[in-house]
């Protein structure tokens, strides 16, 4: 059956012929080779090491020597579709791991299974999203120029996902020539910057606060804030 690589229904026929080249046809039968049932079980996001563990049970008495597993997310249709080979545990139990630095985006995740014999069965699964609250305050600053420092506080409201940099850049002109990125230092259990006007030339007007966030997988977030100095 290697040599046809897919399910569903077979028709055989068996010819003779003769010295002159035509065919009879002496009988036919059909058979099927049903689709094996797969389940998709135990579902496991590992935050230290990023990975998406999916194991893999298929209710056939057929030999599934090899089982691939294209992987895509949600985002742009399958422009980020990467295809893993599955791999057995001690017990002989099929698995996949997908780590999630591969894609670096949070949301719904679509799996398909392809044997020798084409496609099997189909999942999916969720990555949660980076998820932060961001406020800015003024404090005061003994800075040769007075007043104006102020600052960002982030606070993650799902922290243990893990959290790899939060950035900040910031800038005050409309070509951004005077942008600095800030790294967010961790004070009390929240990521803080102080931004300085000194490294913006002391301008006044709006100075546009981005914050970004990466995790450990990959994933990032953002948010922007408007701030008038």
């Amino acid at each position: 059956m290697k040599n046809h690589k897919s399910f569903g229904k077979y028709i055989v026929h068996v010819y003779s012929f003769d010295i002159k080249g035509r065919g009879t046809c002496l009988f036919g039968k059909d058979f099927t080779i049903d689709l094996p049932l797969v389940e998709f079980s135990n579902f496991n996001y590992d935050s230290s090491t990023n990975v998406m563990d999916l194991e893999i049970k298929f209710n056939t008495s057929l030999d599934i020597s090899k089982v691939e597993m294209p992987t895509w997310s949600s985002n742009n249709g399958q422009d980020d579709i990467i295809w893993y080979n599955a791999k057995k545990d001690i017990n002989s139990v099929p698995y996949f791991d997908v780590p999630v630095s591969d894609f670096k985006v949070s949301g719904n995740y679509y799996v398909d299974s392809y044997g020798s014999k084409g496609w099997i069965e189909g999942t999916t699964f969720d990555i949660s999203p980076i998820e932060f609250n961001t406020s800015i305050t003024d404090i005061d600053s003994t800075d040769e120029a007075g007043d104006g420092i102020y600052k960002v506080t982030i606070n993650m409201i799902n922290p243990n996902l893990g959290i790899s940099k939060v950035q900040v850049p910031v800038w005050s002109t409309s070509n951004q020539s005077d942008i600095k990125w800030y790294n967010a230092t961790l004070e009390n259990g929240s990521y803080v910057v102080y931004v300085n006007p000194k490294y913006h030339k002391y301008n006044s007007g709006n100075y546009h606060t981005h914050v970004y966030v990466t995790g450990k997988n990959g994933v990032s977030a953002a948010v922007a804030k408007e701030v008038v100095l």
